[in-house]
């Protein structure tokens, strides 16, 4: 009777070892993930950095049936400065504005979130920087880094 005790206490210690031992798997997948995130926002933080220019504006439009986008604006004089202390001065279609961005994720997808809405990061390498614009339009952002 006390060896079966026994053998019933070593189940049940294994069986809580195993538990601490999953636990801790599940902790380090988290942290694992938890800071792969902050490094790719960190790295899109840093490419981000800088002042952008303006290339050109895709709009989506249909052609045929088929999706397209055609450019609809090239300027000449816009850009995007954004500096490390969170904030983006932008000339923007001839009006200048200040505000405050961040990254943030969603969906997997890197965003430049701003007070009232947000850009959907498509491709930022260091020397350009495409993105589609907020609020529910169809138009991509074409900069290249200064």
């Amino acid at each position: 009777m006390v060896n079966n005790h026994s053998c019933k206490n070593f189940i049940i210690e294994k069986s809580v070892y195993e538990k601490v031992y999953d636990g801790h798997l599940t902790s380090l997948l988290m942290i694992t993930l938890v800071l792969s995130f902050c490094k790719k926002s960190s790295d899109n933080q840093e490419l981000l950095i800088g002042n952008w220019k303006v290339d050109s504006v895709q709009l989506r439009v249909l052609v045929n049936n088929q999706v397209q986008y055609q450019t609809f604006l090239r300027p000449t004089s816009d850009y995007y400065d954004f500096r490390a202390d969170s904030k983006l001065y932008r000339y923007w279609r001839s009006r200048y504005d200040t505000i405050t961005y961040k990254i943030v994720s969603l969906n997997n997808r890197a965003l430049i979130q701003y007070t009232s809405n947000a850009d959907t990061i498509i491709s930022l390498t260091k020397q350009s920087l495409i993105f589609k614009a907020s609020q529910g339009s169809d138009s991509k952002i074409f900069l290249t880094k200064q």
